[in-house]
């Protein structure tokens, strides 16, 4: 099954303490950097904190 197809336009390497509101456009919004860095530890099951590097991958549907 194929949910989209889309291109790669960029990538971009940060840590957590380095993104900016256009960095974080379109996911989800937290009431705390605290809160932020517990659900993404959740998530990728292993400590998240201020220096952690972040991919943001940005891509276009085609």
């Amino acid at each position: 099954m194929v949910f989209a197809n889309v291109k790669i336009i960029r990538v971009i390497e940060k840590k957590f303490k380095d993104l900016n509101e256009q960095d974080l456009d379109g996911h989800e919004r937290f009431a705390s950097k605290e809160e932020m860095y517990a659900t993404y530890s959740t998530y990728y099951n292993k400590t998240v904190d201020e220096n952690t590097l972040v991919k943001i991958i940005r891509f276009e549907l085609i």
